[in-house]
């Protein structure tokens, strides 16, 4: 054998050898993050291992937590979150997938981030749920944000408003309406309570408790009360205008 062929059965061998440690290291990945977004300014901040992890490992679905217990994270068909993940002044939400140590199956959660540094996990649900279900940006008001739930057809979305800044939750119930450039949200506070709503003023800081609505044909005939008949219709610098249309009726508020 001349030194030709030495040097390149060297070479072919130790390229081998990368490529199979790079495998090896991939395999032994415990979370993976998804950051599915069209903002191209926030995909060149993250750090290489906060993108979208892409390679060539075979992918499994699975039907039973006994299959699941016999995939690798990176083995997963993972189901892209394609959600809209981009808030205001810096902050997104991350979509990851990990293994469940607890029984082996999977789990899937949103955190919030500010650039690179993690805010707050703000959910956590076991894979595969629906993503609608571990949650979405609802309206962002600049420091605070509406994430909410829905469960399917005929059942109520619920909210968190979450500040930014912390990631705390600042109120939390039932969505009725919102608007978002006078940061007003309409709300119940409790399903029993379903004939009345809440309506905060964020960029007043003024809470008002909704009664006036309770006798009215579609809250009373309606599954679900008010949550099906109450909206916003206008908003202007001092008063807030809430509407039944189906009822004709309008009622104003101050701000």
């Amino acid at each position: 054998m001349n030194a030709v062929n030495i040097f390149l059965i060297s070479i072919i061998s130790f390229l081998f050898s990368c490529n199979h440690s790079f495998k090896e290291e991939k395999n032994t990945k415990q979370i993976i993050e998804y950051n599915f977004t069209d903002n191209d300014i926030l995909k060149d901040s993250l750090p290489s291992n906060k993108k979208k992890v892409i390679d060539s490992i075979p992918k499994y679905k699975y039907t039973s937590l006994e299959e699941a217990q016999k995939i690798s994270i990176n083995e997963l068909e993972i189901i892209p979150y394609t959600r809209d993940t981009i808030l205001s002044d810096g902050y997104h939400l991350s979509y990851r997938v990990e293994k469940d140590t607890s029984n082996g199956g999977f789990l899937q959660s949103m955190t919030l981030v500010k650039g690179t540094q993690d805010i707050k996990m703000i959910n956590m649900t076991s894979y595969p749920m629906h993503h609608k279900s571990l949650g979405y940006i609802g309206v962002d008001f600049g420091k605070t944000f509406v994430f909410m739930q829905s469960y399917g057809s005929g059942n109520p979305n619920v909210f968190q408003l979450i500040e930014k800044e912390t990631g705390n939750e600042i109120k939390s119930g039932i969505w009725l309406d919102a608007n978002k450039e006078e940061q007003i949200l309409l709300y119940i506070q409790n399903e029993e309570l379903e004939k009345r709503a809440t309506l905060l003023d964020l960029k007043n800081g003024k809470e008002q408790l909704i009664t006036e609505f309770k006798n009215s044909n579609c809250v009373n005939n309606n599954y679900g009360g008010i949550r099906n008949c109450l909206f916003i219709k206008k908003v202007t610098d001092d008063k807030i205008l809430l509407e039944i249309e189906s009822d004709s009726i309008t009622k104003e508020y101050l701000r």
